[in-house]
């Protein structure tokens, strides 16, 4: 926000639409294993869940450079 600059003249919705993850893993773990240890994380970690709660978040995972998909992760309505 700047004072005097940009929208200061009018009031406008302020936020972030999504947050975006790109989650790179080397390991010679199965990608079933490491997608398992990413789930739980979402799970668990009370950061993630509370910022879940408010906006979508996207994870995409890479293990050893090879794409194993992406996820949103919206709990606004939970």
């Amino acid at each position: 926000v700047e004072a005097g600059g940009g929208d200061a003249d009018r009031e406008v919705e302020r936020g972030f639409s999504r947050i975006t993850y790109k989650v790179s893993i080397d390991s010679p773990n199965l990608p079933d294993a490491i997608q398992s240890i990413v789930e739980a994380a979402t799970r668990r970690c009370p950061a993630f869940v509370s910022a879940a709660r408010s906006i979508p978040i996207e994870v995409s995972i890479l293990l050893n450079d090879k794409n194993l998909g992406m996820k949103t992760y919206d709990r606004r309505n939970k």
